[in-house]
């Protein structure tokens, strides 16, 4: 009967930790979803596809979805020179975006990573804290 009760225990807070962890990640995409619209969309489209030869997919990106944490340091500290996603050559610069606090890029990642064809993953405020010093050393 205790076996019972334990193991009833346990799976219940399994699933109260599953709900708790995808009610944060709606949160961060929802909210991701409002930075990019406001910060990406003009260039990178609002459904994730870019525009022409002039700006990369995010949409099913091998450069995003082969790295995320690399694009974030292209979000952060801007690109210029040629970049290939997709097998495409690009070669459009992209304005850094270092006012974007880390909490915002924390759910920015979550949203694009896990928008359209992408099939990501939540990525925590201080996961990416963390990631960003490693931005700002190269």
């Amino acid at each position: 009967m205790r076996a019972a009760f334990i193991i009833i225990l346990l799976v219940f807070i399994a699933l109260v930790s599953c709900d708790e962890a995808d009610r944060k990640k709606q949160q961060y995409i929802s909210y991701g979803r409002l930075v990019y619209q406001k910060q990406c969309t003009n260039c990178h489209q609002d459904d994730g596809n870019g525009y022409e030869q002039l700006y990369p997919p995010i949409n099913n990106s091998d450069y995003l979805n082969g790295d995320p944490f690399r694009s974030l340091c292209l979000i952060v500290n801007g690109a210029k020179g040629e970049m290939v996603v997709n097998g495409k050559t690009y070669n459009q610069p992209m304005p850094e975006f270092s006012h974007l606090k880390a909490d915002e890029l924390a759910k920015l990642l979550t949203y694009i990573t896990n928008a359209w064809d992408n099939n990501g993953r939540l990525y925590t405020d201080e996961e990416i804290a963390q990631a960003l010093k490693k931005c700002a050393n190269k």
